[in-house]
């Protein structure tokens, strides 16, 4: 049985038919589903994007901010006692201590080496205990100076007592304090 030519062609134009619908169907129509999807998600996405974005800025802002805060906190530690011996730190407090009131002209009478205090944050307080005579405006100076110095310094006691002369001095016991980084392993021993 022969195909008639009119049948050839409505079977031609039902396999071009059929070949175009399975194109749209399985190409053409998932494609612009998924485009329409694309294109509803946009303002979610450009939300999510500009998160991303403040969330980089603001990374970068607490990293500059640690920065900010370490540099600062170099600045700070520029005043500890360098030694990292309780005992050569002691040391050097006091020679820092005699030169400082010896520009003031106070002449110290005795000073004596007091136990560390382990302090919070890795570190250690050294104290030494001082004993002077001096006038009032040169223990005014000294404490400004103190404040002021390059070190880190407080002064956990004070007593001042007068002597009653005609030169008006005061008799001074005065504990200062330095700061150091606790020695590795945290062992705080006694200078």
């Amino acid at each position: 049985m022969e195909i008639s030519k009119r049948d050839r062609r409505a079977l031609q134009w039902g396999g071009l038919a059929l070949a175009l619908w399975l194109a749209l169907r399985f190409a053409l129509l998932p494609a612009w589903d998924q485009w329409q999807q694309a294109r509803a998600e946009l303002p979610m996405r450009e939300t999510t994007l500009i998160k991303y974005r403040q969330a980089l800025t603001a990374m970068d802002a607490d990293q500059k901010t640690a920065e900010a805060m370490q540099a600062r906190l170099r600045q700070a530690e520029s005043g500890l006692l360098q030694n990292t011996s309780p005992a050569l730190a002691a040391a050097e407090f006091q020679d820092w201590i005699r030169q400082t009131m010896g520009g003031h002209q106070i002449d110290l009478r005795s000073s004596s080496f007091l136990a560390v205090r382990p302090q919070p944050s890795g570190y250690t307080e050294v104290p030494l205990g001082l004993q002077f005579q001096c006038r009032m405006d040169q223990l005014a100076e000294l404490l400004a100076d103190l404040q002021s110095g390059p070190k880190i310094v407080s002064v956990p006691r004070m007593q001042i007592q007068s002597t009653g002369g005609a030169e008006k001095l005061l008799s001074v016991s005065l504990t200062v304090a330095g700061v150091m980084r606790t020695p590795a392993g945290g062992a705080n021993p006694q200078p």
